[in-house]
């Protein structure tokens, strides 16, 4: 499959994260302050991969201009003509080959229990890959008002995995918990 390239602008954004959140919170705040409403955005984070270490980056595709971040607010400001790692991050949303989606066309339409073949009519979501057996027929999918699809070979992919009573959820929940959290 030919990769499909972004219609609007691409902006990557190196902020310095390390936490998740943080990278995710300063891409909506960067969203907000465009004054749109999102519906045609769509904002991702990556791990950027440098030399020293690894930490979060964000991309930014929507119509209209992004404005310029306040002084100090991000490291590096990029976008898909650049080389280097950021510039990388650009290339890939652009291209749809990478990125975790934390605001798409249509999200605000994915909550609660919904049909699991509804989805892609719903959103900018172009296909779901479960994990595990097959979904049954006529299965639902239980977003829990909680849903990050990922950019792979040009499409917008939700993962999803079993749930409870037959239902399909999405594979990454809201608040997991950590890996030996309750154990030593």
């Amino acid at each position: 499959m030919t990769p499909a390239v972004a219609t609007v602008p691409v902006v990557a954004l190196d902020g310095g994260w390390t936490d998740l959140g943080a990278a995710e919170h300063a891409a909506l705040s960067v969203l907000d302050a465009m004054g749109a409403d999102g519906a045609d955005a769509t904002v991702c984070t990556h791990v950027l991969r440098l030399a020293t270490e690894n930490r979060y980056g964000v991309t930014i595709a929507a119509s209209g201009a992004l404005p310029a971040p306040a002084a100090g607010a991000f490291a590096v400001r990029a976008g898909p003509g650049d080389v280097g790692p950021l510039g990388r991050l650009a290339v890939d949303h652009a291209e749809r080959t990478g990125g975790r989606a934390i605001r798409f066309p249509g999200q605000d339409r994915l909550r609660g229990r919904m049909a699991f073949a509804d989805v892609v009519g719903l959103s900018a979501i172009d296909a779901l890959q479960h994990t595990g057996n097959p979904p049954n027929a006529g299965a639902a999918l239980d977003t829990r008002s909680f849903v990050r699809p990922v950019f792979a070979y040009g499409a917008l992919v939700l993962l999803t995995q079993p749930g409870l009573d037959g239902d399909v959820m999405p594979f990454e929940v809201e608040n997991p918990t950590r890996c030996c959290e309750f154990h030593a």
